[in-house]
């Protein structure tokens, strides 16, 4: 059956994790979900931009940080303005973190790793339609 515009819009189809965050005290834990369409557009801007790894640019990994780590609810827990306070964190938790939203995002994380945007990473193959 055919989804109807409301339906589709209130459907969720980005996956979540809980992300165990010892470093944040015990029992802790964020949750990171997968990047929409609009922030892998940014991503790649910003893989582009920094012409480097972007894994190794801590500031860009905050900021994409900033897109990904939701409360409960799926709303955002952090607003650019918290970006610097992110970079205060320790960098094995901000990478493990941006792991979780790259792999999640099937971006993967080798291809961060090798320095490629998106636009160069293998595609997701496409279903055919009925």
């Amino acid at each position: 059956m055919a989804l109807t515009r409301d339906a589709f819009i209130k459907a969720r189809s980005l996956k979540f994790q809980e992300v165990p965050t010892p470093e944040l005290g015990a029992g802790a834990s964020v949750i990171v979900r997968e990047m929409n369409a609009l922030e892998m557009e940014k991503f790649a801007a910003m893989s582009a931009e920094v012409g480097e790894k972007i894994a190794d640019n801590i500031r860009y990994m905050a900021d994409i940080l900033v897109m990904v780590c939701v409360d409960d609810e799926g709303a955002q827990l952090f607003t650019a303005a918290d970006t610097d306070m992110l970079m205060t964190h320790s960098v094995v938790l901000l990478k493990r973190l941006m792991t979780v939203a790259l792999e999640l995002t099937r971006t993967g994380v080798d291809s961060v790793k090798a320095g490629l945007t998106p636009k160069n990473s293998e595609s997701v193959p496409s279903a055919s339609l009925p």
